[in-house]
């Protein structure tokens, strides 16, 4: 069982919606035509913005939303990635799993980046979500909630094989990104699909490195180990076939999930 998937590092203008899903559109048109899963990053359309208001979409009418389902209309294949979203009185770090036929699921981040001011003005998710596409299980989560590995633990009731993280990870943590993304291939025996934004915040100083994004968007396999790795501070896209085989074989080699502890997680 095979899976082409294409992970998406745009070099993004902070807050310019429009430029932001131009330039990923150039990306996709040029890509192949057998793509399954397309991967953006966390806030692909505007980069991450604190002040949720002012560049919210509401969940019922938003374009960005009906953009995502034209692709993957057009192309035959699943979308997915976060943007910001007003759904009702609150606004969400949502991430958005879109499939070829339109149907569109969602996960809301749970863990909201308090050092960035994120929890000013977003509200937090409160469940996990797997989806099922193309005979694959895929765990969704966005960026800090990758620093929490008991939230994305893998388990044999609620089995994973590919855990797609969506991320907006500064030069700053550059170093916490790379080990991180490997530790919870290797911890949850899974394919890590890693999209990172890169670019800069407007007006920022040029030795400010919490306000420079790093790229480096990775595809690493369940041994921890790269796939392919995308380069650092500019625009990238990732392509490869994702097999079972390998996965299943470390599995049944070295099947350390049926040792996991049992555990039960609170709100």
């Amino acid at each position: 069982m095979s899976l082409n998937v294409c992970v998406i590092q745009p070099f993004t203008l902070f807050w310019n919606k429009i430029e932001n899903l131009k330039q990923i559109q150039s990306i996709i048109d040029h890509s192949s035509n057998d793509i399954d899963l397309f991967v953006l990053p966390e806030t692909f359309n505007t980069g991450f913005q604190p002040k949720a208001h002012l560049v919210a979409e509401d969940h019922s009418s938003s374009p960005t939303l009906q953009w995502m389902k034209t692709i993957a209309k057009t192309r035959k294949c699943a979308i997915t990635g976060s943007i910001t979203i007003k759904d009702g009185e609150r606004i969400y770090n949502r991430m958005y799993f879109i499939y070829p036929s339109e149907e569109c699921v969602w996960y809301d981040k749970r863990h909201l980046y308090q050092m960035g001011g994120e929890g000013l003005e977003f509200s937090n998710g409160l469940k996990k979500c797997i989806v099922h596409y193309k005979g694959w299980n895929i765990l969704l989560a966005v960026c800090y909630d990758l620093r929490f590995p008991v939230w994305l633990r893998n388990t044999l009731e609620n089995h994973y094989d590919i855990l797609i993280i969506v991320g907006c990870w500064s030069l700053l943590n550059r170093a916490h990104w790379k080990i991180l993304t490997k530790a919870r291939a290797i911890e949850n025996q899974c394919f890590v699909l890693a999209a990172n934004n890169c670019g800069s915040l407007p007006n920022c100083l040029p030795n400010d490195e919490d306000s420079h994004y790093v790229g480096e968007s990775a595809i690493i396999d369940p041994y921890g180990k790269y796939i392919i790795k995308g380069k650092c501070g500019v625009q990238d896209s990732l392509n490869t076939t994702l097999t079972k085989r390998s996965q299943e074989a470390l599995i049944s080699t070295f099947p350390v999930l049926k040792d996991g502890d049992s555990f039960m997680l609170k709100n």
